[in-house]
């Protein structure tokens, strides 16, 4: 007989709870459409650029368990800030004591969970009738939160002091009536006052939405209900969730990652390492084998490492599965003993610690998490394996004078828009942001001059940044501006990615990373007066490559500011990319006609035709120069890559051939070649940063059967 209710609902105990399936979904819509209008007033009542084109954001709603029930994918790493922010009000505060009307700011990495301090969120109780039901949950990136430099990322600092203004749970708002004390030390500290504090006014009012429609819904349904189907929803995601990772067989994957700032220049590599177990029906992902922290602000706090680790199983796996509590609880995450980049303490900085130490992480986890997947039997899961994006944020941000006097101080938001990489079903998006912030945008054009103090010579596809790959990853983006109506701009980079791109997947090749460039004494001003037109690249003089990390950088009226985002990873072997996808990549300027030669293997006459006899030959040398022995090249055969798993064995996926056993090191099996990574991509005509140090290497496997290329492998010597 099944329970009316039950105290706690899990996978185990729904079969013996009476519920309503269809309402158990009216319930989870219901409350995805209470945080969509979260976002939606945040949007409408922000007068940030950062909010209402970038759409920097996110809205959750928790229950009284401090479990999430409804989450917005806008910046997906805040599911893990959300849960920390939530959980760390009553570190600091009594229960009894927090009331209907509160509202609590947060943005401290190292106590609550924030990201980083420009990541600024309000926690609001949620109550119904005088009883507290849970928690209502919104953040933002705000245009400045002070410290040493503008829009809350500090190259340069120490130690978190230096950074930013340190909020932990703090209330705000006390039964309705603000704390205007609070508020003026807050405009006091910060470059942009006003636009601060309508920002944080505006996620104060998100919450407050929450609460008016969450009180709708109780009075329709009857508390108990709702608190029923909360539990009911929770399970059910975490039943599908589960059923996933059991189509993933048992096994453990070790892999690693960089970051490629120490803070002082040095050059060298911070290593971040995971393993990743996979048993039954649960994931666990251990970074306890990870460096020590730095003074430096690449070291990511909890929060962080719970955002990127579940962010990136929301995409893989939970895709289509209800965001809430459920999806999180089949996946473990070991952070290790605290005092390394992953698991940082004060007075350790973090103010880029979800860029740097938090996607190294990210890049680390997912090599394991496409081993894992390519040896699934069941073809949905296996074609969950994709390429990452240039997974980065280079952000850059600019302050000043403008001739009018006035001061000035903003973040360019079109540095997220790198490249997505090649999928098992086609190529890699254009010009997006990486997979844990896919809700963002970039602004017009128009509403960046209009605001800023900037004017664009052009804003267009990076062309050739995507990696190679049977699926080709996304190209980035390739912007250029000029300080406009301002003599002179002060500005503060980061990127993250430079040196080490992200890994192409099953034979595909990494994808471009991304650079700061300047040229200097342009005078581009009066090149257009004189000429009524932009002035074109080759007309601008010669660049000069800026740091990846540094404040102060001078940008005079004089100078030209260009900056190229990076591709995606590609997906399978390029040389069996179908030869008129080549020739119209080549036709649409995405490749050359040299690397359609060098690279895919197709040859392309004057009128960019494809020569079908000439590049099938040319396919079958390449393929057996690469193992030393004839091999016949068949395109047909060749649309799954990488491994598959099969009888307890490891078979190349395109000839079925054996390689190893399932307990064996398959790369010991098969043949391999080793490059020095820059110097292999710039071969294959895409362009990274070359490091001072030549400790990487691009290590290249190939089935020893068909040729075929299984893997690109980023290794660091020794």
């Amino acid at each position: 007989m099944k329970l009316k209710t039950i105290d706690e609902i899990t996978t185990s105990t729904l079969n013996r709870v009476d519920y309503d399936p269809v309402t158990a979904e009216v319930v989870q819509m219901r409350l995805v459409n209470i945080v969509g209008e979260m976002a939606t007033t945040l949007k409408r009542t922000s007068g940030s650029p950062i909010l209402t084109e970038a759409q920097d954001f996110c809205t959750a709603i928790f229950d009284e368990e401090n479990e999430h029930i409804a989450f917005s994918g806008y910046v997906i790493t805040h599911i893990g800030s959300s849960v920390e922010g939530v959980k760390s009000i009553p570190n600091y505060y009594d229960m009894e004591s927090i009331k209907p009307g509160d509202h609590f700011i947060v943005n401290d990495p190292h106590t609550a969970g924030a990201l980083h301090q420009g990541d600024v969120a309000i926690i609001s109780p949620l109550f119904y009738k005088d009883e507290f039901i849970g928690w209502s949950f919104s953040n933002a990136h705000i245009a400045d939160i002070g410290g040493m430099s503008p829009g809350g990322w500090a190259p340069v600092a120490r130690d978190v002091y230096s950074e930013a203004l340190r909020f932990v749970p703090t209330r705000l708002v006390s039964e309705g009536k603000y704390n205007y004390e609070l508020f003026n030390l807050i405009r006091s500290n910060v470059r942009l006052p006003e636009t601060v504090v309508n920002d944080i006014k505006s996620l104060i009012a998100a919450n407050n939405v929450s609460q008016r429609r969450v009180t709708e819904l109780i009075d329709q349904i009857g508390l108990e209900e709702y608190r029923k189907y909360c539990k009911v929803n929770k399970a059910l995601s975490e039943k599908q969730m589960c059923e996933k990772i059991s189509k993933i067989p048992n096994g453990i994957f070790q892999t690693e990652d960089w970051v490629e700032y120490d803070g002082y220049g040095d050059n060298k590599l911070v290593r971040v390492s995971c393993t990743l177990t996979v048993k039954d029906s649960s994931l666990h992902f251990d970074f306890s084998d990870t460096d020590p922290q730095l003074d430096a602000f690449i070291n990511a706090g909890s929060g962080v490492m719970l955002g990127i680790v579940n962010g990136l199983m929301m995409i893989g796996l939970a895709f289509d599965i209800p965001i809430n509590a459920g999806i999180l609880r089949p996946i473990e995450i070991e952070l290790g003993e605290p005092g390394t980049v992953v698991n940082p303490t004060v007075p350790a900085p973090v103010s880029c610690g979800h860029m740097e130490g938090g996607l190294g992480a990210g890049r680390a986890l997912w090599e394991g998490m496409v081993q894992a997947l390519q040896r699934s039997e069941d073809p949905a899961i296996r074609e969950r394996t994709a390429a990452l994006s240039h997974y980065s944020w280079p952000g850059n941000s600019w302050v000043g004078l403008d001739k009018a006097g006035n001061y000035t101080a903003f973040a360019v938001l079109d540095c997220g828009s790198g490249g997505l990489g090649g999928q098992s079903i086609g190529d890699g998006l254009d010009i997006s942001c990486h997979e844990v912030m896919l809700g963002n945008s970039i602004p017009d054009v128009e509403i960046n001059e209009g605001l800023y103090p900037m004017l664009y010579l052009w804003r267009s596809l990076n062309y050739g940044s995507g990696g190679h790959g049977f699926n080709r990853g996304g190209q980035g983006i390739d912007i250029a501006w000029i300080p406009y109506g301002t003599e002179a701009l002060s500005g503060t980079l980061e990127n993250a990615m430079a040196e080490i791109p992200s890994r192409g997947v099953l034979g595909g090749y990494p994808g471009a990373t991304n650079l700061y460039k300047v040229h200097r004494d342009a005078n581009a001003q009066s090149y257009i007066e004189s000429n009524n037109r932009m002035p074109k690249l080759a007309e601008l003089g010669d660049e000069e490559i800026l740091p990846n990390h540094a404040t102060n950088i001078k940008l005079s009226e004089n100078d030209v500011f260009r900056q190229l985002t990076g591709g995606g990873g590609g997906y399978g072997d390029p040389l069996f990319r179908g030869i008129h996808k080549v020739a119209k990549d080549v036709a649409d300027g995405y490749i050359t006609q040299e690397t359609a030669k060098i690279v895919y293997g197709v040859l392309i006459d004057s009128l960019n035709e494809a020569d079908i006899e000439g590049t099938e030959a040319l396919r079958t040398k390449m393929l057996s120069d690469r193992i030393g022995k004839p091999v016949t090249y068949l395109e047909k055969n060749h649309t799954e890559f990488g491994l598959i798993s099969q009888d307890n064995a490891l078979k190349c996926a395109c000839c079925q051939a054996s390689l190893s056993t399932t307990e064996e090191n398959w790369r010991e099996k098969v043949e391999t070649k080793e490059y020095p990574l820059a110097d292999r991509l710039k071969s294959l005509n895409i362009e990274i940063q070359e490091r001072k140090q030549a400790d990487l290497f691009l290590e290249e496997s190939y089935c020893p059967s068909c040729g075929v290329l299984i893997e690109t492998a980023i290794r660091k010597n020794g």
